[in-house]
């Protein structure tokens, strides 16, 4: 008896290429849809129409911590603008005698001096401060010419300041218009480090108040199969 042999054939055309994604929700983790399909947001993609590839936020919420941390660098911010107004407030003074007793004008220089020295790095503490917690949840907020400009300041007004002490403790004759234009320029300096430092916090603040929170997404798939000592499995399996 002769057996019919037949041989299957399998004709393989072109298929279309289907889309993978039609949004982020389609795409497994933290991937996302670019062009119909999905592509890790850490890659440097271009899409096909030659614009670059669509990343998710990535700027985390703030904590009850980041906000308690925050509040502090805020605090500190204002510190140093109540010790900016102390300099004013003793640099004036110290100008005011100058043309009297010796003395009074020592205690109020070194004073004035003193709180100069002190409140444009506290301010600066706290704008650091702040952008440590930018950096933490995403965000870089990095120093612009506000702070560069208050380091600057600080650092003439110091050596100046410093100088002029020195000269003036022996009994030196020292002009008011020169303790008046470093009274100035320390207060200054210590304002411009203290604004800088509220932009920032308020930046900080502001980009955890809009972060995008990422939702859980649910992702299941049909399975079926047979077991090599027997039995099978059928029905739905997924991650939620």
């Amino acid at each position: 008896m002769r057996l019919a042999s037949f041989t299957l054939l399998t004709l393989c055309l072109p298929l279309p290429a289907y889309a993978q994604c039609a949004n982020d929700m389609d795409c497994k983790g933290d991937r996302i849809c670019v062009d119909n399909a999905c592509a890790d947001p850490t890659t440097e993609a271009t899409s096909t129409t030659g614009q670059p590839a669509r990343t998710p936020a990535t700027v985390t919420t703030l904590t009850d911590v980041d906000r308690m941390e925050l509040e502090r660098a805020r605090s500190k911010a204002g510190t140093a603008l109540g010790l900016a107004a102390g300099t004013v407030l003793f640099g004036v003074a110290t100008a005011a005698t100058n043309n009297g007793d010796p003395i009074a004008p020592q205690v109020l220089g070194t004073i004035t001096l003193g709180l100069s020295a002190v409140a444009t790095p506290i301010a600066a503490g706290g704008g650091k401060q702040a952008r440590r917690i930018g950096r933490s949840m995403g965000l870089d907020v990095d120093p612009d010419i506000t702070t560069v400009t208050g380091w600057t300041g600080y650092g003439i007004g110091m050596g100046l300041g410093t100088v002029v002490l020195a000269a003036g403790l022996p009994g030196a004759y020292i002009d008011s218009g020169l303790i008046l234009s470093l009274t100035a320029l320390g207060s200054a300096s210590a304002m411009a480090m203290s604004f800088d430092t509220k932009a920032v916090v308020l930046k900080v603040e502001e980009a955890g108040a809009s972060a995008r929170i990422q939702q859980p997404r649910v992702q299941t798939r049909f399975v079926a199969g047979l077991h090599p000592d027997g039995g099978g499995t059928i029905g739905w399996v997924g991650t939620f």
